[in-house]
């Protein structure tokens, strides 16, 4: 397994495989679109933790 970080430009992958010593290419290979920045959010019971929490302090 391996991981690939995000780039802002599209690349080729071609697979790899090792064993006892021995490589094997994948005779295909994918093109991997650039990463576009994705807002982070907040998993779904976060958001009315903070709302009860806030409204509590609040006094409401």
């Amino acid at each position: 397994m391996t991981s690939i970080r995000p780039s802002a430009t599209a690349r080729v992958i071609s697979l790899r495989a090792e064993a006892d010593g021995q490589q094997s290419l994948s005779e295909s290979s994918f093109i991997l679109a650039p990463a576009s920045p994705v807002p982070a959010m907040a998993k779904v019971g976060e958001n009315r933790a903070t709302r009860e929490a806030g409204s509590r302090c609040s006094g409401q």
